[in-house]
């Protein structure tokens, strides 16, 4: 399926989307607050974007439990259905040859990097 077509599709209402500023607050704001539909105009690559939220965000320290939450509550193959096909989630990790699941834990890793280097 094309880029097109995945943002074509409408996405069906799920607790998840629904749920996350609440249940998931710094990874909702990560996945839509930076790496909005604009993220590639504003970053030069998805590590400055990172980079940008783990210096900015208080709440960036908690975005590695939420991950690991998010994935024991949900499993990869639910998030990536439901991610992919929520067109105010323009970013795709497969572009960059890994799952959704592998990305996140990337940036979990990332952000934790970054925190520790600042």
């Amino acid at each position: 399926m094309s880029r097109e077509e995945t943002l074509a599709r409408k996405p069906k209402a799920t607790p998840v989307i629904s749920s996350a500023a609440t249940n998931y607050p710094s990874l909702h704001l990560l996945l839509y607050g930076y790496f909005n539909q604009d993220w590639v105009l504003d970053y030069p690559d998805a590590a400055a974007v990172v980079h940008d939220f783990a210096a900015s965000e208080p709440s960036a320290s908690s975005l590695p439990v939420e991950v690991d939450r998010l994935l024991r509550e949900h499993g990869a193959d639910e998030l990536s259905r439901i991610l992919t096909t929520d067109p105010r989630f323009p970013y795709q990790p497969e572009v960059d040859g890994v799952t959704l699941d592998q990305w996140l834990r990337l940036l979990a890793e990332r952000v934790l990097l970054e925190l520790r280097a600042m």
